[in-house]
């Protein structure tokens, strides 16, 4: 179970027959850290299935490693409808193709496997850049803001 994942189907079996199932929820032990209880979900034949498959970020990106952009994931998994047979254990985002702070990867950029299909809209950003920025004279990469809140009836920045 630990391999299979949330979105990989399983065999089950109670001795005569045999069930295609997602495992839908484990409960583990917290000290020992052994499972003690397993929830599936059976999947019926022929039909498809909607499931939310993890997205795993590959590669490196020359924004990040040469110009210091900080890289935003805004998606960290997808829901997708496929059969139990076309489902996939994840969804591979190779990320060394943004080689610019204004790259972004879309939903719609990622190759999605055949018999699969994404719930939802393909506008969604995955990925994005923030870009550090320095202040004068100072060796931090990150901007430092500072904020006061307004008291009431004063009409300048209380403290």
């Amino acid at each position: 179970m630990e391999k299979a994942g949330e979105s990989s189907v399983i065999i089950l079996s109670d001795g005569t027959n045999e069930h295609e199932a997602l495992i839908h929820e484990i409960d583990i032990h917290p000290v020992t850290g052994v499972p003690r209880h397993a929830d599936f979900y059976v999947i019926e034949k022929g039909k498809k299935i909607q499931v939310k498959v993890p997205l795993e970020f590959i590669g490196v990106s020359p924004a990040v490693k040469d110009l210091g952009g900080i890289l935003v994931k805004v998606l960290r998994e997808l829901e997708i409808e496929a059969a139990a047979k076309d489902l996939p254990h994840d969804l591979k985002v190779d990320i060394s193709a943004l080689k610019e702070l204004t790259s972004t990867i879309h939903v719609s950029d990622l190759k999605i496997p055949a018999g699969v299909t994404v719930v939802g809209t393909l506008t969604k950003w995955c990925i994005y850049f923030r870009s550090k920025r320095r202040s004068r004279g100072s060796s931090s990469p990150y901007r430092h803001v500072s904020y006061r809140s307004r008291k009431e009836g004063q009409g300048r920045e209380g403290g």
